[in-house]
């Protein structure tokens, strides 16, 4: 699909690897070709933003970076039956209530676990039941629930900058949770970046050698 003069391929990205005159491939395989042979996509620079697998993407080019997903999970009640205009958040046991246009959400744990590991619904169960303390006359006759990652660092930092092994290829992960409202600043420097610009702060706290 071409998008203002750019190409937008969906694919899984498997590695990526350093070439003799400065460039870097990217291997991916495309989706619903499972099993098949890597295409390799040759690129001037390559940006890894991709959330809390990024860090096996760094491996294969040799950086080693401690990242680890902290799993959220919430619910979503839709048709409540009740209409709060703004957020709640019950302080005690960190649980908010966010009114959408889809129904009524609730949200507020995390879970230290593997990208491997399956989810703990026990954990959305949990958020409902306090929702439901919080509005007892709530209609739940319409739940789903939702997991996700939030790729995180020791430090509480995200790793912006060149990869020290390739400086074409630039990372821009490990926002935890902040990562909307981290992406606008993240995304406006790793553009400089690519651009040969100067950055407009100062990332050498986010530089990937501070592991």
């Amino acid at each position: 699909m071409a998008v203002d003069g750019g190409k937008l391929l969906q694919a899984e990205v498997r590695s990526l690897a350093n070439t003799a005159d400065g460039r870097v491939v990217v291997r991916t395989v495309r989706a619903g070709t499972a099993g098949s042979e890597p295409d390799e996509i040759d690129a001037d620079a390559v940006v890894v933003a991709a959330g809390a697998w990024s860090h096996r993407l760094a491996a294969t080019l040799g950086d080693r970076i401690p990242l680890q997903t902290q799993r959220g999970y919430h619910v979503t009640v839709a048709n409540p039956g009740v209409n709060p205009t703004l957020v709640v958040n019950w302080v005690r046991p960190r649980i908010f209530a966010s009114p959408m246009e889809i129904g009524m959400r609730f949200a507020g744990t995390v879970e230290i676990a593997s990208l491997e590991a399956a989810p703990d619904w026990r954990r959305a169960d949990a958020l409902l039941t306090l929702g439901r303390r919080m509005y007892p006359g709530m209609d739940v006759a319409q739940v789903s629930r939702w997991m996700g990652h939030r790729p995180c660092l020791p430090d509480s930092l995200p790793v912006i900058g060149r990869s020290p092994r390739a400086s074409n290829v630039f990372y821009a992960f490990g926002h935890g949770h902040v990562g909307m409202c981290g992406a606008s600043g993240t995304g406006r420097t790793i553009a400089e970046l690519v651009a040969g610009e100067q950055p407009q702060i100062d990332i050498s706290p986010f530089g990937v050698d501070r592991f």
